[in-house]
């Protein structure tokens, strides 16, 4: 009878589980179906008709689901958590277990779990903001966590329940606005748009701040001016523009009373001086404002008396537009009153929108006008107003020439003298402007071969541990030999690369004052300068003409975010045809006087007295499903899989 009991038990158990994966599968088919129909639709529409706008969102929205490393919730894990100096409210998160994604800025509904011991405490988040790999997360109550000890967190968990809760918002938002679908919204762009162009370091936002938003509120008229961005980011460094601005003019310091920070700030600074406003604010009383806060938030927020979307503005401005989503600068464009003035700021050569969907990857507002052209300017269906900037005002001349003659047809002029640049002393590694270090790429070496993690993206070990040891080898001299501050990017295509190079400088606590080091993706880099840039070009295991390193937008910006000393750490692989030509360009007259170039094993021979030093230190094995660590008998002990990189660190000693 037990026999018989056990043999059912069984057999149902096998039920359910065969009805489950069939459900699965039906729901897998069906989204298939769907995107197969989104697409057959997508093939029969013209483009830039409102039904392909409708469509493409539906598409972008279905392939979100159907990417792997994406699902309907989101959670990270950060193995640090400290209280923000300025403010009680705000808790810092490090070390993340993966990859932060932008849009988790403006998203609702996230809870942080704090784990101490057995027990874990929930709080819950009214806004977050990223800064490289670390996240300032605002909470609703500072009540919650009065009682806690951070010192004692052992892990720190955020949730985040609907990953496309945008996307949600703006595919909705968009079939209401009120076009007809065989409605053409290139044809039909209304005539008051104008273009300021400004290549990088050109002071686009200076010139934003100055030349636009400053004569608008000190004139005779009463004005209501947004200002909208990609990011959070990009709308701090626009709010602390204009707040210089009217530092600088003491008769109208009361303007700062118009000025609102609208969302989430990463500075400190802003919150300092009262311009931070949430939702609960009333802006009604105001007679005219400037309000700067991100697209996203657009489509769904607002303050106590009016959403962002239904308040009367005069003048709508968008920075660093190259990077916000074609759709949601068309939404905006479309739902306004006919009145509205629009400023587009930007640049069509650098980082494009993060899509999905094939059928507008690239796509923004510069080619939906055409604007595609440095030298002679024009745009269709009309021709819009341009101001072109060609003065760039951050970068060496080397610097600044290497850029101008990589995107610009060599047009752009420079502020800066060599005599300006910032004096280095670094002992047996002289530093000219551009350095240029190769290092190997072999597919049949563990070390040297460029992997790919689920997710994430390419890899590569060694290249990794070169430009770590490489950074902190500059920082200890740097810290020897002066007493100015500094600030070191060090700049990747991927964020497998990005990560695995963030976690061995947090491992090695190359955390100092004096010198700054901040690690990311080119995406996470655009809008921002540093004293010295470290370009890591990692290819990926194939290459392909679309890859990040033929893209000629992402390395302009990698290139372009360095002041004074600029370190390209490229791979020694064919069909890179884009860094081929950036080679051309550095043997130009007035640029190869001021480059040098090196091979990795050289470096190395230069900062450990051995030029394998890395290779004879490394050992790299699988990534095993129960692995054990004692102590590292190398100096980097590698374990890899597709899902998953671990690095052991032995002593870091010279």
């Amino acid at each position: 009878k037990n026999e018989s009991s056990n043999q059912s038990l069984k057999t149902d158990s096998l039920k359910r589980k065969r009805t489950q994966l069939e459900t699965q599968l039906a729901q897998k088919i069906e989204e298939i179906t769907q995107i197969e129909a989104l697409q057959s639709r997508l093939l029969e529409s013209t483009k830039y008709r409102f039904d392909w706008f409708n469509t493409l969102l539906a598409l972008e929205y279905l392939l979100h689901y159907e990417n792997k490393s994406i699902s309907n919730k989101m959670s990270i894990k950060f193995a640090q958590v400290e209280k923000d100096k300025a403010s009680d409210k705000i808790l810092i998160l490090k070390n993340p277990t993966r990859y932060i994604p932008q849009s988790i800025e403006d998203m609702a509904d996230l809870s942080l779990q704090l784990q101490q011991g057995t027990e874990t405490k929930q709080v819950f988040i009214d806004i977050v903001s990223i800064k490289a790999f670390t996240l300032r997360a605002r909470l609703k109550s500072v009540t919650e966590i009065e009682t806690l000890d951070l010192n004692k967190i052992q892990q720190a968990v955020i949730e985040i329940k609907n990953p496309t809760f945008i996307l949600e918002k703006l595919k909705a938002a968009f079939r209401q606005l009120p076009c007809a679908d065989d409605e053409n919204l290139q044809a039909n762009l209304p005539h008051n748009i104008e273009f300021i162009f400004g290549p990088p370091g050109t002071g686009k936002t200076t010139y934003l701040a100055r030349k636009k938003v400053m004569p608008l509120i000190t004139g005779t008229n009463l004005i209501n001016i947004l200002v909208l961005t990609p990011t959070n980011k990009v709308a701090d460094v626009f709010v602390k523009k204009l707040m210089a601005e009217i530092a600088l003019n003491p008769d109208q310091k009361g303007l700062q009373n118009q000025l609102i920070r609208f969302g989430i700030t990463g500075e400190s600074e802003i919150e300092q001086a009262g311009l931070l406003k949430d939702n609960a604010f009333d802006i009604s009383h105001l007679t005219q404002c400037v309000v700067v806060t991100t697209i996203a938030r657009f489509l769904y927020d607002g303050f106590s008396t009016s959403l962002l979307k239904a308040y009367d503005w005069d003048v709508i401005i968008f920075d660093e537009a190259s990077m916000i989503m074609l759709a949601e600068i068309a939404y905006v464009l479309y739902q306004q009153k006919a009145s509205c003035q629009f400023i587009v700021g930007g640049d069509p050569f650098q980082i494009q929108p993060v899509v999905i969907a094939e059928a507008w990857k690239g796509e923004n507002i510069y080619t939906l006008v055409g604007l595609q052209h440095f030298q002679s300017p024009q745009t269709v269906p009309h021709d819009f107003p341009i101001t072109t900037l060609t003065t760039q005002y951050r970068s060496l001349p080397p610097l600044g020439s290497l850029v101008s003659q990589f995107s610009y047809n060599g047009i752009l002029r420079h502020h800066r003298q060599l005599t300006d640049q910032k004096p280095l002393k670094i002992e047996r590694l002289d530093l000219t402007a551009i350095t240029v270090i190769k290092f190997p790429v072999n597919p049949y070496d563990s070390l040297y071969k460029s992997q790919r993690l689920e997710g994430s993206g390419p890899y590569q070990i060694y290249s990794a541990i070169f430009t770590v040891e490489l950074a902190h080898y500059l920082s200890q001299q740097i810290r020897t030999h002066h007493q100015d501050t500094w600030k070191i990017g060090l700049v990747c295509p991927y964020v497998a690369q990005a990560t695995l190079v963030d976690k061995m400088i947090s491992a090695h606590t190359m955390i100092h004052p004096q010198v700054q080091i901040i690690t990311g993706t080119v995406h996470s880099f655009q809008g921002d300068e540093f004293d010295m840039i470290l370009t890591l070009l990692n290819p990926p295991p194939h290459i392909s003409s679309n890859i990040f390193l033929n893209n000629r937008n992402i390395l302009n910006v990698a290139l372009s975010r360095a002041k004074d000393y600029l370190i390209l750490i490229m791979p020694e692989s064919e069909g890179l045809e884009q860094l081929n030509k950036l080679e051309m360009i550095l043997k130009e007259d007035e640029i190869k006087p001021h480059v040098q170039e090196w091979t990795s094993a050289q470096v190395e021979q230069i900062l450990f007295n051995q030029a394998n030093y890395i290779s004879e230190n490394s050992f790299i094995s699988t990534h095993q499903k129960i692995n054990v660590y004692g102590k590292a008998e190398k100096k980097y002990e590698v374990r890899c899989e597709e899902n998953a990189v671990d690095i052991q660190l032995g002593e870091w000693d010279r």
